[in-house]
């Protein structure tokens, strides 16, 4: 969600995915009182200093853009051929992405007046020239591709899940692209891999049975969990309680992505039983007598595992 905050002046800003303050003047900008739980704060370069005096909690990247230049803003995953770089926007603009920019043929020369992406880049091999100079601000990785004529390269939004029949790629070629723009979660064992490679932004979650034959094609921006159990994922926040447990069907993997909490209530015994395995991307909260199990359970971990009410 992109906000302009000619809405908020005078007060606080707050819970907004991206704030575009490119049409702000100065002194509306000195009438904002606070900036909360923003992830991505978009500002003209004159006005950075005046942003830098607001009072800002929970602002996760400012991104300041030349003044006068027009933005041009997407979220999401956003797909676009090299002639589409090459021809910009016909006039001085800078592109914004937050999430993943996709380019599926050759960059030879960029229209815009700066590319500016706050997730991840993805782009054919050869592009590396065009786009060096105008990656204005990454802030994420950049992954480029094998290209070849006549490729396909399919493109997977969100959290996607698929079969490993669908990895065969039966009615495509050898040099197809899978990309996923989020997490890529395979339901199934995986037999052959009939994409050239398969690029998984945001991680992959896939059957361990299946790792030595899809690994070779596998580049994954996020990490991979190869799971024995049947896994569930969770996004954003959640509190799991002893019914949530007991109402399992058998052990599962527990894939977290933002903060969650175990209650009091759950015990030792009953994780033991019913989670095989954690992979945790934020914050797990848990009684100091279930914390230690949580992490041995953590088979892959980017945040913190703590005590109920202890300090981060």
């Amino acid at each position: 969600m992109s906000e302009h905050a000619e809405q908020n002046t005078g007060r606080a800003i707050e819970n907004i995915a991206l704030l575009d303050l490119t049409t702000m003047t100065a002194g509306a900008l000195a009438r904002v009182e606070s900036i909360r739980n923003v992830a991505t704060v978009i500002v003209p370069q004159s006005l950075s200093e005046a942003l830098a005096a607001i009072p800002m909690r929970n602002v996760a990247q400012v991104l300041p853009v030349p003044d006068g230049a027009r933005v041009n803003v997407h979220t999401g995953a956003v797909t676009m051929d090299g002639a589409a770089l090459a021809a910009g926007a016909g006039q001085p603009t800078i592109l914004v992405v937050t999430g993943v920019l996709v380019v599926t043929s050759p960059v030879e020369r960029v229209g815009f007046q700066g590319i500016m992406v706050v997730g991840a880049v993805v782009a054919p091999d050869g592009s590396q020239a065009a786009l060096a100079g105008a990656l204005r601000n990454v802030v994420g990785s950049v992954t480029y591709y094998r290209w070849a004529e006549g490729q396909t390269v399919k493109v997977l939004q969100g959290e996607s899940r698929i079969s490993g029949e669908v990895l065969a790629n039966p009615n495509g070629m050898p040099e197809d692209i899978l990309l996923s723009a989020g997490a890529l979660v395979v339901t199934g064992p995986v037999l052959t891999v009939g994409f050239q490679q398969v690029i998984a932004v945001g991680g992959l979650v896939a059957p361990e049975e299946s790792e030595a034959v899809l690994s070779p094609a596998l580049t994954t921006v996020g990490g991979a969990v190869w799971y024995t159990a049947p896994p569930r994922l969770f996004n954003g926040k959640d509190r799991f309680g002893a019914g949530f447990f007991e109402l399992l069907d058998g052990p599962v993997t527990l894939v977290l992505n933002g903060e969650f909490r175990v209650e009091p209530d759950v015990t030792r015994e009953i994780v033991r039983e019913r989670v095989a395995a954690i992979a945790l991307n934020g914050v797990l909260e848990a009684s100091a007598d279930l914390v230690p199990l949580l992490q041995v359970l953590a088979v892959q971990k980017n945040g913190l595992i703590k005590t109920i009410d202890e300090d981060r």
